[in-house]
C-alpha cells in the first residue's frame, strides 16, 4: 500500500492567510509551484500517493485564517494522509537570514527522522544552509 503524503502549499492565493511578500515574490506563488513539483516527483514512485491542498493556483481555502487552517487539516485527515508536509518560504527584515528548517511536533516518532532526511536532501540540492529540525508542538498543523 502506498504511503499517502498530503502536501499543503502553505498559504492562499489571497487574504486570508496569503503569506509573506518581498522582493517582488509572493510566498503563496512559490510554495504553490514547489508543491506541484513535489507531487509530480512523488507520483512517479508507486510507493507514494500525493495530494495537494491547492491543486490549482486560484484554490482558496477558508474565509479566515482559522478556517483556512482547519480546511487543510480536515482534508488531510478525511483523505487518510500518513504524512502532512506543509510548505513555507519565510521572509525576514534581516538580510543575513537564510536557510531551510523543518518543524515537527516532537523529537520522538517517525516525523523527526523523516524531517531530517527531507531537510538534508533539500539543503544539499539547493545549497541553502541547514537550520535544523525544530520542535514546535504549539503550531496548529503539527
Amino acid at each position: 500500500m502506498a504511503i499517502r503524503i498530503y502536501i499543503d502549499q502553505g498559504h492562499n492565493p489571497q487574504s486570508p492567510n496569503s503569506g509573506a511578500e518581498g522582493n517582488g515574490l509572493r510566498e503563496q506563488d512559490l510554495v504553490f509551484r514547489i508543491g506541484i513539483e513535489t507531487k509530480r516527483l512523488l507520483d512517479a514512485n508507486p510507493d507514494f500517493e500525493a495530494r495537494l491542498s491547492r491543486p490549482t493556483s486560484d484554490t482558496q481555502l477558508g474565509t479566515s485564517n482559522a478556517s483556512s487552517l482547519r480546511a487543510r487539516v480536515d482534508d488531510a485527515n478525511t483523505w487518510g494522509a500518513d504524512l502532512f508536509l506543509s510548505l513555507h518560504c519565510n521572509a525576514s527584515a534581516d538580510a543575513s537570514a537564510s536557510g531551510s528548517e523543518a518543524l515537527v511536533f516532537s523529537r520522538f516518532g517517525t516525523s523527526y527522522s523523516i524531517a531530517e532526511v527531507l531537510l538534508t536532501a533539500l539543503t544539499e540540492a539547493t545549497g541553502l544552509r541547514n537550520r535544523g529540525v525544530l520542535i514546535r508542538p504549539e503550531l496548529y498543523m503539527l
